[in-house]
């Protein structure tokens, strides 16, 4: 099959990693670079995971997929100094379990995964339309001809509006609801030892923070820090400008002064995480060839994003079986 899968992120990067030995594969990606939610932000001399801080491995299927990553330093050990703060006072701590970056950068493992394999970057998909098994791909500018099957790995709500609504699974994937998500990052002109190398905050606007270069693989030369705003605040507040109010926050509670930040950018997540999931891990529509998967099913994030990918995967292999025994009936 010709398969069209749209989004660069970890779901599409596992999709048309695993796709490609049997079938024609594109991947289709609006960003500049691949990742999705596990996006690297770089300027001119810095860059900083501002989506996706880290992950866990807790399922053997992920397991099998990271393993060969951890083994070439794609994928490694984080283990910071975790504070957790509740009311401006804070604790150190630690994880219970293993917690993974991507490495030099965040992105580092959808890259691994993409290797080798055709991916139109800044190229949006505006529109689905054709017959079942044989659509095409509607941009501002390129003619990609026809596909039998197209994957979204798109968030769920811009999935529902995206494909046909004619699909089967579409009443399905239109009742997950996601969150927002606001994220700071920032260039400090000097190391701070803040006696903390990521927290968790409770009681607050405030979600995460992180000294970004404080995990393997990045460059310790340069000081970068992230903040990552609670889902109701960010939800509330996602039209304003909040970069007064973030320098304001920065000082109050980690006592990082304003003249110790040489740059500041905000980015505004709209769909970082699922707080109504879908039903199943994933999506196909067989007779239309249409298919979904994504972070938004059942499980955690990251690894969510992979299981996601592993079990529409395995629906395909399943259908492409059926369909080559029916030729093969056919034919006798």
């Amino acid at each position: 099959m010709r398969i069209a899968i749209i989004g660069a992120g970890l779901t599409g990067a596992c999709l048309a990693n695993s796709l490609r030995s049997s079938h024609t594969v594109e991947v289709f990606e609006k960003s500049r670079g691949p990742g999705g939610r596990m996006s690297t932000r770089r300027t001119d001399d810095w860059k900083v995971d501002h989506g996706a801080q880290f992950f866990t491995i807790r399922d053997s299927r992920f397991e099998a997929i990271a393993e060969p990553m951890i083994r070439i330093g794609v994928i490694r050990p984080w283990n910071p100094r975790l504070a957790i703060f509740n009311n401006n006072n804070w604790i150190l701590d630690q994880w219970k379990e293993e917690h993974y970056v991507a490495a030099p950068s965040m992105n580092s493992a959808c890259n691994y995964l993409l290797e080798n394999i055709e991916v139109h970057y800044q190229t949006e998909i505006l529109e689905i339309s054709g017959n079942p098994m044989k659509w095409e791909l509607r941009t501002n500018e390129d003619y990609f001809g026809f596909f039998d099957l197209v994957i979204s790995t798109l968030p769920a709500p811009q999935a529902t509006k995206l494909l046909p609504s004619e699909c089967q699974f579409i009443k399905e994937i239109s009742a997950v609801h996601m969150e927002p998500c606001i994220a700071f990052f920032a260039k400090l002109k000097e190391h701070l030892d803040l006696g903390w190398d990521a927290a968790i905050v409770k009681n607050s606007p405030v979600h995460w923070m992180a000294m970004n270069h404080s995990k393997p693989g990045r460059n310790q030369l340069t000081p970068t820090f992230v903040m990552h705003l609670q889902p109701e605040f960010s939800a509330q507040n996602y039209q304003l400008d909040l970069n007064s109010w973030c320098i304001e926050t920065m000082a109050s509670l980690c006592q990082i002064h304003p003249s110790q930040v040489e740059e500041l950018y905000c980015h505004k997540w709209r769909y970082a995480r699922a707080s109504i999931r879908a039903s199943q891990l994933s999506f196909y529509d067989r007779n239309m060839g249409i298919a979904a998967a994504g972070d938004w099913g059942p499980g955690e994030r990251v690894e969510g994003a992979v299981i996601s990918a592993l079990d529409l995967i395995k629906d395909i292999s399943k259908s492409s079986s059926d369909l080559y025994f029916d030729s093969a009936n056919s034919l006798a």
